[in-house]
């Protein structure tokens, strides 16, 4: 171990002159580099004072009674410089800009809300706390789906400090279970039809190029509200939109080719003085002025089955999916084009099955024959008339009659199904039987 205090010396005027503050030399028994640290101070046993103080504190760094200097440094600083950080390293590793705005956003409101100013005031019960009385700008409580996106915000943040950054041992949060989304209330959204679709833009004024954009690209509001000029590019023979990986929520770059009708309403919307990095769409309609529009076009916000058009996050995607689907574009084509790598969100959740013609799949189905057509069939072909049928019939008189009641109620049945196509303007299908 090396472990003494000293003034340097340095030449003035041909002599050496001693310095006049006191440093010191310290290796201690474990290092193999000798330190040289500045003790500040003009009085010798003050400096071997702090000499000493610096060798108890490597020890204890030693044997972990004491946390490392770094450590100790971080808890002093302000969380708010912390995340500071954090999110320059996020840029850094390139991840979105959505994301880290919304990262930063999560973890700036809630130290604000928990009244967390530093590392020592992290406490998990406080988090829980404030997260159960977030609300939406309705006043309805978060999905549960926003509830864990703010829990995986904050286990982010805690987490880079755990590693790499080695400034707490453990996340704070890492005990918080995630709310279930499977029992947790689930919006039912549809898509827009055909003719609903058509309907729409007729009426939506201003608003018809966004509402047609958003249905043919199935690029999300968030993206929509990013499209610039430059990302434009409907002069050529392929005329197609491109989107940075800045805006884009998997932060990879997209391309969407554009149809010609699209492409007419995006060059009668355009100023003609506008700038290659202005928005191409100034505003985008909330939901409530979106409902506005489908009550013009006399189209119901809530169906039957008490699923709800939503422009708010999708954007148009399920209605570009569900519209690639009846058109018959593959599943592959579809997925590509969603941007989706798990087919289980193409073919469920931005898919609106119920337009997908489940009725008319269902008529054309073969016909069978009926039960009535079918007993005289049996009969011919195995060559009983007569009394031979009859004699055979008493083999078994229960079974018989138990037989004969079956065929009768089923022969109900069978005959309200029918032929497809007999007595239905539609196609025939089966209609449940119902006793008055």
């Amino acid at each position: 171990m090396i472990a003494y205090v000293y003034k340097p010396k340095r030449k003035q005027s041909g002599k050496r002159k001693p310095s006049r503050l006191w440093r010191a030399r310290l290796r201690m028994p474990w290092e193999t580099k000798t330190a040289d640290l500045a003790l500040g101070t003009t009085d010798k046993q003050s400096a071997q004072q702090k000499l000493a103080e610096v060798i108890k504190e490597r020890e204890g760094e030693r044997s972990g009674r004491v946390p490392p200097k770094a450590v100790r440094e971080a808890l002093q600083k302000p969380l708010a410089d912390l995340l500071e950080s954090f999110l320059t390293d996020l840029d850094l590793q390139n991840r979105s800009a959505h994301y880290i705005q919304v990262v930063g956003s999560h973890a700036r409101r809630t130290f604000a809300a928990c009244g967390w100013k530093h590392l020592s005031d992290v406490e998990a019960g406080a988090f829980m706390e404030f997260r159960s009385r977030l609300r939406t700008p309705k006043g309805e409580e978060l999905s549960a789906r926003a509830q864990n996106d703010w829990l995986d915000s904050l286990t982010a943040f805690f987490n880079w400090l755990v590693s790499p950054r080695n400034v707490i041992k453990e996340n704070p949060l890492a005990h918080i279970g995630k709310v279930s989304i499977r029992s947790a209330k689930k919006i039912k959204r549809r898509a827009l039809s055909f003719e609903e679709f058509d309907k729409l833009l007729q009426v939506a004024g201003a608003n018809r190029a966004v509402y047609h954009f958003a249905a043919r690209t199935g690029f999300r509001r968030g993206e929509i509200k990013q499209v610039r000029m430059y990302d434009l590019h409907v002069d050529g023979p392929e005329p197609y939109v491109a989107v940075r990986g800045s805006t884009t929520k998997n932060g990879k770059d997209a391309r969407r080719d554009l149809t010609p009708e699209l492409v007419a309403d995006l060059k009668a919307m355009i100023p003609a003085d506008a700038k290659p990095e202005d928005l191409v769409f100034q505003r985008i309609p909330r939901v409530p002025e979106f409902r506005e529009d489908l009550q013009k076009a006399g189209i119901s916000f809530l169906d039957a089955l008490g699923r709800r058009l939503d422009f708010h996050a999708r954007g148009g995607a399920p209605t570009f999916n569900t519209h690639l689907t009846i058109s018959g574009a593959s599943l592959r084509q579809r997925m590509a084009m969603m941007r989706h790598s798990d087919s289980k969100l193409t073919e469920i959740d931005y898919l609106d099955v119920e337009q997908l013609g489940l009725r008319e799949a269902l008529a054309k189905l073969p016909p069978v024959t009926a039960a009535g057509a079918a007993s005289q069939i049996d009969s011919h072909a195995t060559g009983f008339h007569g009394q031979d049928a009859a004699s055979a019939g008493t083999q078994d008189d229960d079974a018989a009659v138990a037989q004969a009641v079956g065929i009768e109620d089923d022969g109900h049945d069978l005959a309200l199904c029918g032929a497809a196509g007999q007595g239905e303007e539609d196609g025939g299908g089966c209609r449940n039987r119902t006793d008055g």
